[in-house]
């Protein structure tokens, strides 16, 4: 009789114990899982860029605030959730140790075809899960398009305070190679940017010595190229040139 009892007990104990950890994982999935609420979907976004769940819901929300902002300018109700898609294919994920963290950005155009809006949008994020570094991990910017990149009719895009005035991202490289190799930018209506740079080569000694001048040119020019690359630039945007300079002047 004891014994059955003792089995009694043991079984009455293993199924809270099964209860316990089912609820635990109720808990667990429901408060992990971003809300579905005041967000703008972007349902392709998986498929260009590995963001964390957390900080993907917190970008998705960030631009939920920006288009709401659009529809009040546009005297249009608010819904609750909203889709969005990569359009073609975006600038490639870029990568940038910030005090030894790196740190992920991502540029591409999101149209969302509901409220016939399209933003160049830019966003950035970590694998970290402590923000020791000064950036947002879910930080987002959008910009208007230009008329060439507009699919549909003007929708008061400017007019959006929340929309960040565009600073072409050449205007804040480092264009010191080193000293005798650097860079200078300048506006281009022959581009798509609106802008070029100039890579500037000093010949030294040893280039008159060697004559490696215009090896050392190509070096020079090799270098920038990977300047301008790392820190996000797509070279077709950009109008190029290259000069031999006898003389500092930077």
């Amino acid at each position: 009789m004891n014994n059955k009892l003792l089995q009694n007990k043991k079984f009455l104990l293993l199924i809270f114990i099964i209860l316990i950890i089912i609820l635990v994982l109720i808990f667990i999935f429901y408060f992990s899982k971003p809300s579905s609420n005041n967000t703008i979907i972007i349902d392709n976004l998986d498929k260009y860029a590995d963001v964390p769940a957390i900080q993907k819901d917190e970008i998705q929300k960030t631009l939920y605030s920006y288009i709401t902002q659009q529809n009040q300018i546009n005297n249009i109700n608010n819904q609750k959730v909203y889709h969005g898609t990569i359009r073609g294919e975006p600038a490639q994920t870029t990568t940038k140790n910030t005090a030894g963290v790196d740190v992920y950005s991502i540029n591409f155009i999101l149209d969302i075809p509901e409220l016939k809006y399209s933003y160049q949008t830019q966003f950035y994020w970590t694998e970290e899960t402590q923000n020791d570094i000064d950036i947002d991990l879910g930080a987002a910017k959008i910009y208007c398009l230009s008329e060439e990149d507009s699919i549909y009719p003007d929708f008061n895009c400017n007019q959006n305070p929340a929309i960040s005035t565009k600073t072409d991202s050449l205007l804040s490289v480092d264009m010191v190679i080193n000293k005798d190799c650097w860079m200078s930018p300048f506006k281009s209506v022959e581009s798509k940017s609106g802008y070029g740079v100039d890579i500037y080569y000093h010949p030294t000694n040893s280039d008159y010595k060697n004559n490696t001048t215009e090896s050392s040119l190509d070096t020079c020019i090799k270098s920038a190229k990977q300047r301008l690359t790392s820190e996000g630039l797509n070279l077709n945007e950009y109008k190029i040139r290259s000069e031999i300079k006898y003389f500092y002047n930077y």
